[in-house]
């Protein structure tokens, strides 16, 4: 009898997920994953493998904007696929006037055959061929042949290039904070800003040999009653900050989990807590919003690094699960009195890194100077040089000019509180690199 409910109950679940999938929204062409091209070969071969692995077992939700360059709406679409950004580089190779050639180990990220045309990432488009994409207020989407111009680190001040190789320079970290997908509350993800990070970005990735990205998985406003899971709910804002977080990765950055929400009860992502608090959370009940926070991240195909608690709060059991789950929490470790050091926490057989941030962060955008000030302090303590930037202090120095057919992106190379800090950096013999103790 147990037996035939579970099937029975097993035969609803996949005749509801069925309806579900007719209810999805689809262009009017099959969508499916692209196969690899076809080999001369005089033996018969088993049918070929997608050109990169579908992450997505489920059904794929597609939706499909207009393409627009020159201020012209294009004959190929913009097709959004869970929450990813596609376009078809031989239908833009002429109207761009580019030679969008590439081969199937050149892509990043997963890739689609729509009828008859092949469909790249958007981030891939902008890392292969500089095709940079503006999603705009009206729901469109403008391509742009795209250009940089960022002048080499010590261009034009009175700092030589330091001696030393890049390998050779001292390790400091940085971490990009409160990375979120908030439908531009107060400014801070609008469009353009989430435009402008990917030029800090960019930038960061050339004077750097890696960063990290602290990334709140969920975002929950519950004044306006917002929840926004970017792996479940699909919509044109969500495909703009998939893009930019993937053109993120590309430069070099590495994500990691700062909480689930960063908030709690009434509270708004990014300004509430979440692991600590009067009632506090149990260790499963921490482990589970951990996991959940991993979940989302895997489905959008990428991969984590590390954990940060919320303001930094948290209690023992906690604690206990987040050294359970990760490899490295990014912040001054619970178990070490002496602060400001990298402290390899031992749990059972395995190290737990704890890396704090001693010269804290950029508080506002006049506060490079106090900034580089504490980063000297640090040098001369001894401490890890680690610090973490809201790089929505520095948007108004990262510069986009534009016509309607190319777009360059530059920093205020004067005012950049990240030039600045990159040329102490050089100064101090130091760089912005990964940690290198994490087997």
């Amino acid at each position: 009898m147990k037996n035939r409910v579970f099937i029975l109950v097993v035969l609803l679940l996949l005749l509801a997920l069925g309806a579900c999938g007719q209810q999805e929204a689809a262009p009017e062409d099959e969508v499916k994953p692209a196969e690899a091209p076809a080999t001369e070969t005089a033996i018969a071969e088993p049918d070929p493998e997608p050109v990169i692995e579908i992450l997505y077992p489920e059904p794929v939700w597609t939706a499909e904007y207009v393409l627009r360059f020159g201020g012209e709406n294009l004959d190929s679409k913009c097709y959004m696929i869970k929450n990813r950004a596609y376009i078809c580089p031989n239908r833009l190779e002429e109207p761009l006037g580019l030679e969008l050639k590439f081969k199937e180990e050149d892509l990043h990220w997963p890739a689609y055959q729509i009828g008859e045309d092949f469909f790249v990432s958007i981030a891939d488009a902008d890392r292969l061929w500089d095709v940079f994409a503006k999603f705009q207020d009206n729901g469109t989407v403008a391509v742009f042949r795209g250009h940089y111009d960022f002048k080499p680190l010590t261009e034009g001040t009175d700092l030589q290039p330091s001696a030393l190789s890049n390998e050779e320079k001292t390790a400091a970290y940085i971490r990009l904070e409160d990375i979120m997908a908030d439908f531009g509350d107060n400014e801070r993800f609008t469009h353009l800003n989430m435009e402008k990070l990917r030029v800090f970005g960019k930038y960061l990735g050339q004077n750097s040999d890696g960063f990290y990205i602290a990334w709140i998985p969920k975002y929950v406003n519950p004044g306006k009653g917002t929840v926004n899971d970017i792996s479940r709910d699909f919509n044109f804002y969500n495909a703009d900050f998939v893009y930019t977080m993937d053109v993120l990765i590309d430069a070099g950055g590495r994500v990691g989990l700062h909480g689930l929400t960063h908030q709690r009860d009434d509270q708004k992502s990014a300004s509430g807590w979440e692991f600590d608090g009067p009632a506090g959370l149990s260790q499963a009940q921490a482990e589970a919003r951990m996991i959940e926070a991993a979940r989302i991240c895997n489905d959008m195909g990428w991969d984590y690094y590390f954990f940060e608690f919320p303001h930094y709060g948290a209690t023992g059991p906690c604690f206990n699960a987040a050294n359970r789950l990760f490899d490295v929490v990014y912040q001054q470790s619970p178990y070490m009195e002496k602060k400001g050091f990298v402290d390899g926490h031992k749990v059972e057989d395995r190290t737990v890194w704890y890396v704090p941030t001693p010269a804290d962060c950029l508080q506002s955008p006049y506060d490079t100077d106090a900034l580089i000030g504490r980063m000297k302090a640090s040098d001369k303590r001894g401490n890890v040089q680690s610090i973490f930037f809201h790089p929505v202090q520095d948007a108004d120095n990262m510069i986009i000019s534009s016509d309607l057919y190319d777009r360059t992106y530059k920093i205020d190379e004067g005012r950049s509180a990240l030039k600045k800090v990159c040329l102490y950096l050089e100064s101090a013999g130091e760089r912005f690199k990964y940690f290198d103790f994490v087997e």
